[in-house]
């Protein structure tokens, strides 16, 4: 899913999940049996629960120039 721009639920029994939120909002991503990746372009809060799979999260926050 790319482009959410509000709270985003999924649930994946066997596949991936990939999320990527440009806007904020809260995340809680569930699966089973699988794979889930998150990225987000604002600090905010994730919630992912994994059973017999891998999870990554980042959170990207803004540089500053000096």
């Amino acid at each position: 899913m790319n482009g959410a721009t509000g709270p985003v639920k999924l649930r994946s029994r066997n596949g991936g999940v990939h999320v990527e939120d440009a806007k904020g909002g809260g995340i809680d991503t569930r699966t089973t049996n699988g794979e889930v990746t998150i990225r987000t372009a604002t600090p905010q809060n994730i919630t992912a629960r994994t059973t017999s799979g891998g999870l990554t999260a980042w959170i990207c926050r803004p540089r500053t120039v000096p």
